[in-house]
């Protein structure tokens, strides 16, 4: 087992400990109902992409106890933006069980799970840095972040009423880094470089270099992986069944509504509001036309990722991690 597995293992069982400890404190049945439908949540396979990041900027430092308190807070805090995320796209990432609840009531458990989790992510990483004495320059990123992928998510809902007729590469990247790259990179990059021994021995223009430095590689891999995730779940919606595309929501169609601007077709937004006219559209989509453009400005990406990384090795490992 890597030194990774272990932090990352270590990550998972503080995130199970801490639930409990919470749990034990709460009277109310409703209470166990929502740590219930948690725990879907937490005991699902993921990739903890984000403490992983965290972990490696924090390098030497990563399995100190205030890492791993971190660490934990972030993927908490994930797996809040996670339950919400699947209520808003209409999406069964896990199935429920151990809920004592009809199948109607699902949905709300969603919503007040991810609020639950919220709170939990913030107080955590809140007492952990005054507990020990870690940078202040966390927790206000922390919740400047936040603010920005909320922001970000609400964009990505209105992209296609509000901005087919000129939507281009340049606005979808604008929505990449709100609704991911700041949420799924530059955080978990800063936030690790903040708990590391090269912040301690730098010094302040050093810092704001780097905390600069890693901003823009975030926002970078964050486009590449949106780039990435979205034209997997159209292809694979498209592959299966396009009933399948037709009852996705519209705002799932973002990068195929740019892709068909791009190449000269302005989108007319009802055409995608309504599932009916959607799927006689989407049935006329030249799929390898679309996947040659997203390979085009993936391996554009890629190589501004390599440039940004220069000649860091620990930089070009997390390159080499997310664009695999």
């Amino acid at each position: 087992m890597t030194d990774e597995q272990t932090a990352l293992e270590a990550v998972d069982s503080y995130i199970e400990r801490y639930l409990n400890d919470i749990g034990s404190e709460l009277n109310l049945s409703g209470g166990r109902d929502v740590l219930a439908y948690i725990r879907n949540y937490t005991k699902r396979k993921g990739k903890r992409l984000r403490p992983r990041l965290l972990l490696r900027m924090a390098g030497s430092r990563k399995l100190t106890e205030p890492v791993l308190r971190i660490a934990s807070a972030t993927e908490i805090l994930h797996l809040f933006a996670l339950m919400h995320d699947d209520r808003i796209d209409r999406t069964e990432r896990v199935q429920p069980t151990g809920v004592g609840q009809a199948d109607g009531d699902i949905d709300v458990l969603r919503l007040l799970g991810g609020d639950f989790l919220h709170v939990c992510g913030m107080q955590l990483l809140g007492q952990t840095v005054a507990t020990h004495g870690l940078s202040s320059h966390i927790v206000p990123l922390v919740r400047k972040i936040s603010l920005i992928t909320i922001a970000g998510q609400a964009e990505d809902v209105s992209y296609i009423p509000r901005s087919a007729y000129h939507s281009s590469l340049e606005s979808l990247y604008h929505l990449y880094d709100a609704k991911t790259g700041y949420y799924t990179f530059v955080a978990p990059l800063q936030i690790g470089y903040l708990l590391s021994t090269s912040y301690s021995d730098h010094d302040d223009r050093v810092v704001s270099e780097t905390i600069e430095r890693l901003r823009v590689l975030g926002l970078s891999l964050g486009r590449h992986f949106q780039m990435r995730d979205d034209e997997h779940d159209i292809l694979q919606a498209r592959n299966d069944d396009l009933q399948n595309l037709r009852d996705v929501p519209h705002w799932e169609y973002n990068l195929l509504a740019t892709w068909l601007h791009e190449t000269g077709n302005a989108v007319d937004p009802p055409l995608f509001l309504d599932p009916e006219r959607r799927q006689n559209c989407l049935s006329t989509v030249h799929i390898e036309e679309f996947r040659s453009w997203c390979r085009t400005h993936r391996a554009c990406l890629e190589q501004e990722l390599r440039g940004y990384a220069g000649d860091s090795s620990l930089l070009k490992t997390i390159v080499d991690l997310t664009c695999p």
